[in-house]
């Protein structure tokens, strides 16, 4: 395969952008790849070579609290940072007047009982993981939570006075200013870790019904994570801005005999405190990640997408024509990121900088004998409808589309999507797997509230953060451009057959997959060639020897 490197030389500099993580000392080259289709090889008996990076050579431009830390415009959410290995967090059991399971002193003690183990025990008490544990394993051990339950606060009113996300804010807020510890006040230091004025993780569990299960409960009693802006911060109190809210009933809700407790509602919370939006569908009337993560279904483990920006995992890069070593891939615990045609990529020493919000293909391992996906895969959960032949019951890899690029807002109002940014402009996060009929966040909600206007020649909302590439969908019309479609009933069942989870989504020894072939993925794509969004070509093969 013909590969031509063009090396362009970048005078040195001292900071790249205002809102690089730490200062940079060395030079940084910029080097564009160029090549023909070429061909990526998983192979079980061929050594990596070729036009690869490998992961300990990949330093993550971006991470989601990275990101989120770079410019005064993006600091709206406080996120529980990359860097932070032994987060603490604070959970504040909630007593409500009107609570139907908790009327006295011995009901409070059960439960903020079964509150501890749901979020602080471990398999024998929950017959599951705990919130502590899950992040243990799913993180290769990067997060290891302190929890600290606060003493059981009376919040002296009934549910049917919080009407609203701001009722919550007001009460959360003052619940902060006087709730104790083993009946002392904790201090402001106590719960910030990482030293930034926060406390690192907050938590609330409420102690009545939410609204689906007790008609009624105000609609705003379900499980959310919530930002306020920055408020000024107090020497004296404990500060905060991003928390999450959930009934106690969530941990009840399992319908499955092996489950004790269940955490996992609260692990997909915290999945938004640590900056992963939801990847599913508002309006249920599409699947672009097929149930298969955490952030889509509340069940199994992470995808390495997720690990990968919330600085868990680095990738291998594939520039052109290589082979990757399944052994030496699986024991990295790494996903294997595979760029366009026509990619630019920084390096910086000895490091290779790579941004993950921008567009590539990402493959990663779906491991059947990974606890986390086991249990899941074993049991299901019949709330969304899985039918035990349905399950994948083998290992096999899965193929995303990511675009996760970031608008470039400039003081002049233009923009366009992250390339280079000067000091002058700011980032703007907003592709996303919801749809704007139903979801406050979508991109064009984005765009009016920033007043903005995008030269991208599509319609915004066509565009998906992630996306699966069933291997079933190969050739075949029943899939759109922008996600598998399906139909889920009112009670979360699946009506199309196509959207039924099989071994058949994921790419086994002896598999090839040619993205000609699944073109209809992309908003560009043709039965000639195949175009991301952002309009570069993509001919890489995948071939898993």
């Amino acid at each position: 395969m013909n590969k031509n490197f063009i090396f362009k030389n970048i005078v040195p500099i001292t900071i790249l952008f205002s809102f690089l993580l730490s200062a940079c000392s060395s030079s940084i080259d910029f080097f564009e790849v160029k090549h023909e289709e070429a061909q990526l090889f998983i192979s079980k008996n061929k050594e990596t070579s070729g036009a690869v990076i490998k992961p300990e050579s990949v330093e993550l431009e971006f991470t989601l609290s990275s990101l989120y830390k770079s410019d005064k415009h993006l600091l709206k959410r406080n996120l529980i940072s990359s860097e932070n290995r032994n987060p603490k967090m604070l959970v504040v059991p909630l007593h409500f007047k009107d609570s139907k399971e908790v009327t006295n002193a011995y009901e409070k003690i059960a439960l903020k009982n079964n509150i501890e183990a749901v979020f602080n025990g471990d398999e024998k008490t929950t017959g599951y993981e705990s919130v502590k544990t899950y992040y243990q394993k799913s993180s290769f051990n990067n997060v290891n939570f302190d929890i600290v339950l606060s003493d059981y606060y009376d919040t002296n009113v009934s549910s049917n006075t919080i009407k609203n996300k701001d009722d919550v804010v007001r009460l959360c807020s003052n619940v902060l200013k006087n709730i104790t510890i083993k009946n002392e006040k904790p201090s402001k230091n106590d719960f910030d870790q990482d030293g930034d004025g926060f406390i690192d993780s907050l938590f609330f569990i409420y102690d009545v019904h939410n609204y689906q299960r007790d008609s009624s409960i105000n609609d705003v009693f379900w499980a959310f994570t919530y930002t306020k802006d920055f408020p000024t911060l107090s020497d004296n109190q404990l500060n905060f801005s991003t928390f999450s809210f959930a009934s106690y009933d969530f941990m009840e809700k399992g319908e499955n005999s092996e489950l004790k407790l269940d955490a996992r509602t609260y692990i997909h919370e915290l999945g938004h405190q640590f900056g992963l939006e939801d990847y599913y569908d508002y309006a249920k009337d599409s699947s672009p990640t097929t149930y298969l993560s955490m952030m889509d279904s509340s069940l199994f483990d992470f995808e390495y997408y997720s690990k990968m920006i919330m600085g868990w995992t680095k990738p291998y890069i594939v520039y052109g024509e290589a082979t990757i070593n399944e052994n030496e891939l699986l024991t990295s615990n790494s996903p294997v990121v595979v760029l366009d045609d026509d990619t630019i990529i920084k390096r910086k020493g000895d490091k290779y900088v790579f941004n993950p919000f921008n567009e590539y293909l990402i493959i990663d391992y779906f491991d059947f004998d990974n606890d986390l996906i086991k249990h899941d895969m074993t049991y299901g959960n019949k709330n969304i409808g899985f039918v035990e032949d349905y399950f994948i019951q083998k290992s096999g890899y899965r193929i995303y589309h990511v675009d996760n690029r970031l608008f470039e807002v400039s003081n002049s109002a233009t923009n366009s999507f992250y390339n280079l940014l000067d000091t002058n402009s700011y980032l703007l996060k907003c592709i996303k797997n919801t749809t704007s009929t139903i979801s406050p966040n979508s991109e064009t909600q984005y765009m009016k509230t920033y007043g903005l206007s995008s030269n991208f020649p599509y319609n915004i909302n066509a565009l998906n953060e992630l996306t699966l590439i069933a291997k079933k969908t190969e050739q075949i019309n029943q899939y759109s451009s922008l996600y598998i479609k399906k139909q889920i009933n009112d009670d979360y069942s699946v009506s199309s057959s196509l959207m039924k989870i099989n071994e058949d989504y994921l790419f086994y020894s002896g598999d090839v997959f040619d993205i000609k072939n699944y073109y209809p993925y992309f908003l560009n794509g043709n039965r000639e060639k195949v175009l991301f969004d952002n309009q570069k070509t993509m001919k890489t093969k995948i071939i898993f020897e």
